[in-house]
């Protein structure tokens, strides 16, 4: 555990929900009531380690009956989550809201945990050759080009992409260490244009390429694994025989029982690529890869493509 322990046994609920205001003490002990199960539900979760869903109640509280102190909780589910810009953003908030309320020895408790969360966090640049670029990291714009500072990272993979209108997107995946300055550079190279008087459309059409890939693997694996089952019988038949002749020679037992060995290895593993193959085959049925393609709507443009009935032709004509 990154933060100190959870304040939730410590913090009294009473106290959680007594900012909560109503129209009348009825409506306030309906609300203080609601907040009560969702508060208990959360310290239950994050004791069993269900962090996601430890936040959400913990949060569900906080609307409720708002109070300082459940930010510091939600800080240590954030931590616990990996997620340490979060958990530093709601330590800060946590200090800036309960100001003189809070004790110097826990001030001094959370300055060590806010140390400890920002070793966590890197300091990612990020340059586009284009201004005006959209960046994202991992998939959540962080501005555009060019961006005025540099954006907080978590440690771990991550995923830096810039796209443009008219111009052709770039992704990078780095990993990151803690405390690292990483920097990512981005050339944007303009898309080709198509003349004005050029119309295009969109075509999407199954993909069965995979399965047929996968079922004739399947096929083949399968027929291999026949061959081979049907060596290794025979294979232990002339071991058995051998077993039941007398004399019989150490040097040709063990060299049938080395060729049985053998033949029965080969048809595993043959049996296991057909069942791969098999299973592959299966999900490339039900899941076939879509394949779109952009063509122009005048002229004659044709795509032959495999289907499961044969072979399938698409296009303009």
């Amino acid at each position: 555990m990154i933060l100190q322990a959870l304040v939730l046994i410590v913090v009294s609920l009473v106290s959680c929900v007594a900012s909560a205001q109503s129209d009348s003490a009825e409506s306030r002990r309906g609300v203080e009531a609601e907040a009560r199960v969702h508060f208990e539900r959360g310290v239950e979760l994050y004791r069993e380690g269900s962090y996601d869903a430890a936040l959400a109640e913990f949060e569900r509280t906080n609307q409720l009956a708002p109070n300082y102190r459940i930010l510091y909780n939600l800080a240590q589910v954030q931590a616990e989550r990996h997620e340490y810009i979060e958990a530093v953003k709601l330590l800060n908030q946590y200090t800036q809201a309960g100001g003189s309320q809070i004790s110097a020895e826990r001030k001094q408790a959370v300055a060590q945990d806010l140390e400890k969360l920002h070793q966590r966090i890197s300091a990612l640049t990020v340059e586009v050759s284009v201004p005006g670029a959209e960046v994202f990291v991992n998939d959540v714009s962080v501005g555009r080009s060019p961006l005025p500072e540099p954006v907080q990272v978590n440690v771990g993979t991550c995923k830096i992409r810039a796209e443009k209108p008219g111009f052709i997107a770039r992704t990078q995946t780095i990993v990151v260490a803690g405390a690292d300055q990483p920097r990512v550079s981005f050339t944007l190279v303009a898309e080709p244009r198509i003349a004005s008087t050029a119309r295009t459309t969109t075509i999407k059409t199954n993909d069965m390429m995979p399965f047929w890939i996968s079922a004739g693997a399947a096929v083949a694996l399968g027929g291999a694994t026949g061959v081979f089952g049907g060596l290794a019988l025979n294979a232990n038949h002339d071991l058995d025989q051998k077993l039941n002749s007398f004399p019989t020679q150490s040097q040709e037992l063990d060299s049938a029982r080395r060729k049985v060995r053998t033949m029965a290895a080969l048809t595993d593993g043959f049996g296991a690529g057909a069942i791969v193959a098999a299973g592959a085959a299966v999900y490339f049925l039900i899941m076939p890869p879509e394949h779109t393609e952009v063509v122009p709507t005048t002229g004659v443009h044709a795509r032959v493509s495999p289907t499961l009935t044969g072979m399938n032709v698409s296009g303009t004509f």
